[in-house]
């Protein structure tokens, strides 16, 4: 009985399991071509290249309907008749008994194709056993995921400070979304997220109102609104979908991992756009993953692979688009066809000896080759600085800081030619640079020609012969031999090509590891070098803590305070009015909590004159009273010390 009803089902595993095996090449074939697409199309906006990954999507779904339509058991082959057929061959009245009453002999080639139907149908029911246990353990996952995402806005969810309610209604406003969004903070969250899509919700850890800065908690939530106005989590519910239903497929994983990356670059550039600080930004982003990260290894945040593409890209930094997605997804076939679309002849050039800052020559004949790099570039001036501002392949966000003097005599001669002559290589630029008032304006085009015996020496830092863009922003960023011999002499002897280009980006230099030498701190490693700078951590800060009584602080607590806003001006009115116990933990609870010097004197001279500094500040910070003390007394505890810290972590929770 079982059996008969498999046999009838029989055409409909079959078409499935045809459905499924065509999706395979129909996937892997949409995903190569996409991921060139994606190539060619790196140095367009990130607007397009999600329209384009997006639609990757959809093609797919249309190829697997279009094969799901042509392959249907239907017309003239009913799946019934197919199934009678089926079911004869099983219960064996098509067999040779069948065959004589016909007046047709029975053969043995017959008895053989019906072993081979038997083989190629319980094959068909595995298959399609298998996708429908899939389908539910990730269907079960993702229904896992989203109780667990609507349970932290049931629970622990509370609403936003007022402050930041009216500011958040007023981006939502700027931002023109028409929904009802709330914004609610929670301790049990890491990372701010949206959750729903009807009634969406903007939830955010608790503690990145009292650890960030006002203007980078802005940023971050117009990030967030930025999803919401594009109604992101709509496609990211049909993305889960597909997932789901081709888990086994991994070009629909390639492309969903796509979109996400798209997704988040649209996010980003929608709030640099709003407010108009690209490094601010990166800045904010930097200091949200440092509070998330803070309970672990330190430095583990830089080296977080998302958040680190993001910030490179935000700052300027190239990066190998796609590679290791394009090796997985089509292997060597795709790889030899991006090669022959990227790879080309690389021009030389003249200059390879020490490094020149500048020279600016007028009038020069100049052809670019097959082998530049080229853009376009805008000055931006202040005061005696300008910035020559390149765009192009990759190239948006990076500059060339010069002196007005360098170019002066080349402000108003109409179109001219002038060039920047770095170790690295040169920069060739054709434009007009005019003056108006007391600043410059200027554009053009700029071409850049990389020194060949400057990437031959690269090569022992990672830099491939043929990998121009980075050997561009090793330019641009000015890091030249003697820059390198320099950091080697201070023992920096493993630094790679990113790590020298975020150096650059960074303002990390030999005179910036002396200086902390001097100040103290002779053993940084790169990591910690990088950090500081990150959070433009002020060397000088180091010893004014330390005149203040809290010893040498690490590199780490360094980044601490300057992430929390703790200033050696905070510390010292609390020294003035006679705090001298209280430590660097002390003083980061207290800002905190938001108390400044006033607040806990006049907490410390009317509670408890008996208690120390260090449970001062959390009686302070969390209102602690002489009840709340009487009350755990009268629950067994006798000593001060453990009354207070159970209060505290009554309170804290």
């Amino acid at each position: 009985m079982i059996e008969n009803q498999l046999v009838e089902l029989e055409p409909y595993f079959r078409t499935v399991t045809t459905i499924l095996i065509h999706s395979l090449w129909q996937g892997v074939l949409l995903g190569a071509f996409t991921a060139l697409v994606l190539s060619v199309l790196r140095s367009s906006s990130v607007r397009i290249r999600y329209i384009v990954s997006c639609s990757a999507m959809v093609v797919v779904v249309l190829a697997v309907a279009a094969t799901a339509v042509s392959v249907w058991p239907g017309g003239n082959e009913p799946a019934s008749q197919v199934s009678a057929v089926a079911g004869n061959v099983i219960d064996g009245t098509g067999g040779s008994e069948a065959g004589a009453t016909a007046g047709i002999p029975a053969s043995g080639k017959d008895v053989s194709s019906s072993k081979v139907r038997r083989q190629d149908s319980s094959i068909n029911r595995y298959i399609f056993i298998i996708w429908v246990v899939g389908v539910v353990l990730f269907s079960i996952y993702h229904l896992l995921g989203w109780c667990r995402a609507r349970g932290f806005v049931k629970r622990g969810a509370s609403p936003a400070p007022s402050e930041w309610q009216a500011r958040f209604e007023k981006l939502c406003r700027e931002l023109e979304i028409r929904q009802l969004v709330s914004l609610l903070s929670s301790a049990l969250v890491k990372v701010p997220c949206v959750i729903g899509w009807i009634k969406p919700v903007v939830l955010v850890p608790a503690s990145m109102f009292t650890s960030l800065h006002p203007s980078e908690i802005e940023m971050i939530l117009v990030h967030e609104l930025a999803h919401i106005r594009r109604y992101d989590v709509l496609v990211n519910i049909l993305q889960t979908a597909m997932e789901t239903l081709f888990f086994f497929n991994p070009a629909i994983w390639w492309l969903s991992r796509r979109i996400r990356i798209e997704r988040e670059d649209c996010c980003d550039d929608t709030a640099i756009i709003k407010t108009g600080d690209r490094i601010g930004y990166a800045r904010a982003l930097a200091n949200l993953e440092e509070l998330r990260m803070l309970q672990t290894e330190f430095g583990a945040a830089l080296n977080s692979t998302p958040f680190k593409r993001r910030v490179e890209r935000i700052v300027g930094i190239a990066r190998p688009p796609f590679f290791s997605s394009m090796q997985s997804l089509s292997g060597l076939l795709l790889v030899v066809t991006l090669a022959g679309v990227i790879l080309g002849s690389f021009g030389g050039s003249k200059y390879s000896d020490a490094q020149a800052r500048m020279v600016a020559e007028q009038d020069m004949d100049y052809h670019p080759e097959p082998g530049d790099l080229r853009g376009e570039w805008e000055v931006e001036s202040s005061g005696n600085e300008l910035k020559i501002l390149v765009y192009g392949r990759k190239s948006s966000g990076m500059n060339f800081a010069l002196d007005r003097d360098e170019v002066e005599h080349l402000i108003g001669q109409g179109r001219t030619s002038f060039e920047i002559v770095r170790d690295a290589g040169t920069t060739y630029l054709v434009g007009t640079l005019k003056e108006r008032g007391w600043e410059v304006e200027g554009n053009g085009e700029w071409y850049f020609r990389p020194d060949t015996t400057y990437m031959k020496f690269m090569r022992q830092y990672g830099l491939r012969e043929d990998d121009r863009q980075k050997t561009f922003s090793l330019a641009i960023r000015d890091i030249s031999r003697e820059y390198l011999a320099g950091m080697e002499e201070r023992g920096y002897h493993d630094l790679k090509i990113d790590q020298l280009i975020s150096a650059g980006i960074f303002g990390i230099s030999p005179e910036l590891v002396d200086e902390y030498r001097e100040l103290g701190y002779p053993d940084l490693t790169y990591q910690q070098l990088l950090s500081l700078q990150v959070q433009a951590v002020n060397p000088y800060d180091a010893p004014r803590f330390g005149r203040l009584g809290m010893g040498r602080l690490t590199p780490e607590q360094l980044v601490s305070a300057r992430i929390q806003g703790l200033t050696p001006g905070y510390v010292e009115s609390f020294r003035k009015a006679g705090f001298n116990d209280l430590t660097f933990k002390n003083f980061t609870t207290l800002h905190a909590f938001g108390l400044d010097v006033g607040d806990f004197e006049d907490c410390y001279r009317n509670r408890f004159m008996d208690l120390s500094e260090e449970n001062m500040v959390w009686v302070c910070g969390f209102g602690i009273t002489l009840g709340d003390v009487e009350r755990m007394k009268e629950r067994g505890h006798t000593d001060i010390d453990t009354i207070i810290r159970l209060l505290a972590e009554e309170y804290g929770r």
